[in-house]
């Protein structure tokens, strides 16, 4: 005969339930330690010297994606430091930009004009790695919005889940008396 547990049912469903809810708020705390880093290496970047570089083409790429045409641009670009030139195609931290209309994508590389300067960020520790706007990735805010989300969620339900019988009982209470006096 099987012992009542926290779920009123068998253990090893209360266990894949608790398993589930941790690994939910893994998820989480994972997403919001990588949307740390973007953010780390991104202020990282901004505080990078900076050297007057020189476009040398622009061009826009088809790629095909799961869901259609993705239009990426491409710019090409020169710079020097320490007497040493350097050709790169780096725009921005993080994955290339990709975008899903052509058009957008033609504004976007027409701020790069062939043959005019453009100020580069480089990094000093390695002087090959650069980049063109040093701005913060979209998904790092992304990560830390949806972690956090996932993190709380996933440790209140697993506060909740792990809870007594018969104080859950009393939260559910408090929370239908508050309903009651206070509806949405």
């Amino acid at each position: 005969e099987s012992s009542p547990d926290l779920l009123g049912e068998e253990k090893t469903q209360d266990a894949l339930v608790i398993g589930f809810l941790g690994a939910f708020s893994l998820i989480g705390w994972l997403m919001l330690m990588q949307g740390y880093e973007q953010l780390r290496q991104a202020h990282a970047i901004e505080r990078w010297p900076t050297a007057v570089g020189t476009i040398l083409a622009v061009d826009v790429q088809a790629a095909d994606a799961g869901e259609g045409t993705r239009w990426r641009p491409q710019v090409t670009y020169a710079y020097a430091v320490h007497g040493r030139v350097i050709t790169a195609t780096r725009i921005t931290p993080g994955k290339a930009p990709n975008i899903k209309d052509e058009i957008e994508a033609r504004d976007y590389v027409g701020r790069y004009l062939p043959q005019t300067p453009v100020k580069v960020h480089y990094n000093p520790a390695e002087i090959t790695d650069s980049v063109l706007e040093p701005a913060t990735p979209r998904s790092a805010y992304l990560n830390l919005a949806l972690g956090a989300g996932l993190a709380c969620l996933g440790l209140a339900l697993f506060m909740l889940v792990g809870m007594p019988a018969s104080r859950r009982r009393g939260w559910l209470f408090i929370r239908s008396r508050f309903r009651t006096l206070h509806p949405v």
